[in-house]
């Protein structure tokens, strides 16, 4: 049987719901912050699925679709996906993820580098800590991962 060329860590990964051998069902969320259709379902899944909290683990996983940031992709899509995802990073570190995540996906026609730091501040992150975290290399190399 052929093995999978690579397993993705998904620990320290923004996630929701059962965690270790609670979790009956993992699901594993690619999205980008720009997307519409990641809109939708941001907005969809997770109400629908809150029901079921005790058995199902869901997994956010940033995938900006923007050369910039992703090795994966080719092209430059959105054009802030990348300013998104790292804002969304840092937010994960200061445990204000979801709140970030809600307000981008809400004002997602708005997205620029300025509301982004905007929301952050709404969203409750640490603004000296948002710029530290922005600028270290480390943000950028864990959203290429």
């Amino acid at each position: 049987m052929a093995q999978p060329e690579a397993v993705m860590a998904l620990s320290g990964r923004p996630s929701w719901g059962a965690t270790g051998d609670a979790a009956k069902v993992t699901i594993v969320e690619f999205s980008d912050f720009q997307c519409p259709f990641c809109r939708k379902a941001a907005f969809l899944l997770r109400p629908y699925l809150g029901q079921y909290r005790k058995d199902v683990q869901f997994v956010f996983v940033n995938y900006p679709l923007h050369r910039d940031c992703n090795p994966q992709v080719q092209s430059a899509v959105h054009s802030f996906a990348c300013d998104a995802a790292r804002t969304a990073l840092c937010a994960a570190e200061q445990n204000r993820f979801w709140p970030l995540h809600d307000l981008i996906f809400e004002r997602q026609k708005k997205i620029s580098p300025e509301t982004l730091k905007t929301w952050a501040a709404e969203a409750g992150l640490d603004a000296a800590l948002l710029e530290t975290c922005l600028a270290a290399p480390g943000t950028a190399d864990r959203l290429a991962a």
